[in-house]
């Protein structure tokens, strides 16, 4: 198992990297949303380009190579039935939270924003993918433990 060294957080070393892969990757990106955008209206296709595209991020992320006719790819449209149930679990309660208030709607919206990338990248199902981020860690499951300024323990559902 191999041990990641825990660095500190630099805005400014992240910005610098976030523009560095930006500027070498436009043109590849700005030639996948440009196929995309010509490609929106196909039936079928348009569903595993936009899967592709709100996958590009991860992409980036990981260093590779952005191929733009990559959101072709038959692997995206595989996805489809998961990524419109997906969609619908968290498009249904956003709309309700914003139409009774705005803000549960906000926290909701950015709550759930990682699902896709939980769905596709991760190989979860809709509804764990749903639950990755926002399930509270508990001190039974290990991911937590109490502060030491709390004068009592935290409660067990919480930390």
């Amino acid at each position: 198992m191999e041990v990641m060294e825990m660095k500190k957080l630099d805005f400014a070393e992240t910005f610098k990297d976030a523009i560095t892969i930006g500027v070498k990757n436009a043109p590849s990106v700005i030639a996948a949303v440009a196929l995309f955008l010509v490609t929106i209206w196909i039936p079928y296709i348009n569903i595993g380009t936009f899967i592709a595209i709100t996958l590009l991020p991860t992409q980036l992320a990981k260093g590779e190579v952005i191929n733009p006719l990559g959101i072709f790819d038959s692997k995206y449209r595989r996805y489809m039935g998961e990524f419109l149930i997906t969609m619908g679990l968290m498009v249904i309660p956003i709309y309700i939270a914003f139409i009774f208030m705005i803000i549960p709607g906000i926290v909701l919206s950015l709550a759930w924003s990682l699902a896709y990338y939980f769905l596709i990248e991760k190989g979860k199902n809709p509804i764990e993918a749903l639950r990755h981020r926002t399930t509270p860690p508990t001190a039974a499951n290990g991911r937590c433990s109490p502060s030491p300024s709390y004068s009592a323990s935290p409660p067990p559902s919480l930390c």
